[in-house]
């Protein structure tokens, strides 16, 4: 609401009184009176005002508001309209108490086409006052009166007080990496690895895509912009900023981001993990609060200064009825803080992508930090694989709105910070890609000088297929079902008894036949198929046969068969060199460099705590992943 009168007039003694003077003067304090109702109390209905038609008349109960002039509209009883009168416009219907003959038609009776709206105004009337002593011919006098308008809209393009809020329940649930007791091997580990994350990946874009449909829930992932609701314009300071960098976010990680990415580093796979734990806060505090706020005001303010829309139709619904000007105080400055924090949780989720690294081969400067991770996800250090940007300090600490870090981040944090939390982790930065050797020296360096007692191991991985390198290069797996499957005996009885000298305390070859029996019944469940095309065997199984290969020498496989097939084959000699000794000790060493149930139930973790121990898996004297044992 605009000022008009920016003069207050001034009485002195003797001053004739004009009118003009005098309507300066009431009209400025009438003026300040309704900007303050205006701008500084709230407009909207308080009380009452409802009403219902039911085919032939119109009744309105009462009840008060204040229009966007800030007149005080009020309605002390019942009103029952019979009639209504077509205004000038031939759109338009103002209502009427009683039928007029030539003036007044019926109410029309698909009123859900209409905006029912109330009016107040005013009307000057002049008048003589005469008397015996004096006649006043200049006497003017305001009424006010009160009329109920019919305004046709479109459904498509209705006016808007209110925006209703729904909640969002797409909160992203990632996947987590399980069992790394098959992480010896560079091809098992990419099998395991890449569709994990291409699969939480797409996740994250769900959760993105609920993000849009907080601004705007009508946004498809078609559309190449976001038109947001007309409350978020009113209350959101950054909000065409936020739109636009929303959209560009979404649609770069919709788009093919990084989907034909083979070789994951762990950065990746963590990054995602931080967007996860931004998007859920974020749509957590939204749901928190619009229970507090189901409905915000547009800055669509009337459709005319001088009414209050009353509703659309029959419609005058809380839970469903956007257009009724229900009242909203202008001083809830809960409520502009609470859409402030809003807007920070999500500019926080746009720069999460906006700032990442992206980066496969990343390599920083190694550096520890120590944080309580019981304490809030935004009192983390921000960690090395985001650029060093101010506005991610800024909105890293979202709900809040204070701009300060009251935690050392990697960027601005010494190579070593003291433990000084109890239940505090050590947070390792900038390792990955780095000497393994180095990195371990210096862990157990800071392990020792604040007493935490972690301990790291130093795993080498390889790449490995199961292949004879020498001879039968295809017919490894074929081999070793044929030796299964064609010589090793069904029954303990059939194999022969131990040689003079050989290991009692296993008994020798009969155990070594019980042994191979054992596995004979597990290659029929294509463990050997699983190992040809490099693909993890399940969990079950590896397990059980690197628990039965480690008791069987490549020795006592070969003197098994000599016993066996020496008649077949003409002695000992020959034996040894056989194509199925080459293929049991290529299943046997493939089995060893790719599985290791020790590190079956490691985790990838954020922070490592004290008495743990820390698994660096290394590839050409890199760190590649690290896990907690």
């Amino acid at each position: 609401m605009k000022q008009k009168h920016t003069k207050v007039p001034y009485f002195s003694a003797g001053q004739v009184l004009t009118s003009a003077t005098l309507n300066d003067f009431f009209g400025y304090n009438d003026e300040q009176m309704r900007i303050t109702r205006n701008d500084q109390i709230g407009i909207g209905i308080v009380k009452g005002l409802t009403y219902k038609y039911d085919g032939k008349n119109f009744t309105i109960e009462p009840g008060y508001g204040y229009n966007n002039e800030g007149n005080l509209i009020c309605l002390e009883e019942e009103r029952v309209y019979s009639a209504a009168i077509l205004n000038e416009d031939k759109k338009s219907y103002t209502l009427s108490l009683s039928e007029k003959r030539g003036i007044t038609v019926n109410i029309p009776k698909d009123i859900d086409k209409y905006l029912v709206c109330i009016e107040w105004s005013n009307a000057s009337t002049k008048k003589s006052n005469c008397n015996r002593i004096s006649c006043d011919y200049q006497l003017i006098s305001k009424s006010v009166d009160i009329n109920i308008h019919l305004i046709p809209q479109n459904k498509d393009n209705v006016f808007k007080a209110f925006n209703i809020l729904q909640p969002r329940e797409e909160f992203v649930r990632l996947e987590c990496m399980r069992d790394w007791s098959a992480m010896l091997n560079t091809h098992l580990m990419r099998k395991k690895i890449t569709p994990l994350f291409h699969r939480n990946r797409e996740k994250i874009n769900k959760g993105l895509l609920a993000i849009c449909h907080i601004m705007n829930p009508n946004f498809l992932p078609s559309n190449n912009k976001i038109y947001p609701l007309n409350c978020w314009i009113h209350f959101m300071p950054l909000c065409p900023d936020l739109v636009n960098r929303l959209m560009k976010t979404y649609y770069y990680r919709t788009h093919g981001w990084h989907e034909n990415m083979v070789d994951i580093p762990q950065y990746y796979l963590q990054h995602l993990e931080d967007l996860a734990l931004a998007i859920n806060d974020t749509l957590r505090y939204y749901n928190d609060m619009i229970g507090l706020y189901p409905m915000l005001p547009t800055s669509v303010k009337s459709i005319k200064e001088q009414t209050l829309v009353l509703g659309y139709g029959n419609n005058q619904d809380r839970s469903t009825s956007c257009e009724r000007q229900y009242y909203w105080n202008n001083q809830s400055a809960e409520a502009y803080h609470a859409v402030l924090r809003l807007q920070h949780m999500i500019m926080r989720v746009i720069l999460l992508c906006e700032k990442f690294s992206e980066n496969d081969k990343l390599k920083r400067e190694l550096k520890f930090l120590w944080y309580n991770p019981n304490a809030a996800w935004s009192l983390r250090p921000i960690p090395y694989y985001y650029s060093n940007s101010e506005e991610l300090k800024k909105y890293w600490n979202a709900p809040e709105l204070s701009p300060v870090r009251y935690t050392d981040d990697y960027f601005n944090a010494p190579e070593e910070t003291e433990v000084t939390d109890s239940e505090g982790r050590l947070f390792l930065q900038g390792h990955l890609n780095r000497d393994p050797k180095e990195v371990k020296e210096k862990i157990e360096a800071y392990s020792q000088k604040y007493q935490l007692n972690i301990n790291v191991e130093i795993v080498e991985v390889c790449k490995k297929i199961l292949a004879d390198k020498r001879k039968h290069r295809n017919d490894v797996g074929g081999n070793i079902l044929e030796l299964f499957e064609n010589h090793v005996d069904p029954k303990p009885s059939q194999v022969s008894t131990p040689k003079k000298g050989a290991d009692t305390s296993r008994n020798g070859i009969i155990m070594t036949g019980n042994y191979l029996v054992e596995i004979r019944e597990m290659i029929i469940k294509d463990v050997v198929k699983y190992a040809q095309t490099n693909t993890i065997i399940p969990t079950s199984n590896s397990s059980m046969l690197n628990s039965v290969l480690n008791k069987i020498s490549i020795d006592e496989i070969k003197e098994y068969l000599i016993d066996k097939m020496k008649d077949e084959y003409g002695g000992d000699n020959k034996i040894y060199g056989h194509h199925y000794i080459r293929a049991f000790d290529s299943f046997k060493t493939y089995l060893t460099k790719s599985y290791n149930e020790a590190y079956r139930y490691s985790k990838m973790v954020n922070g490592y705590k004290e008495n743990s121990t820390i698994v660096l898996f290394s590839y050409k004297k890199r760190i590649i992943y690290d896990v907690c044992l």
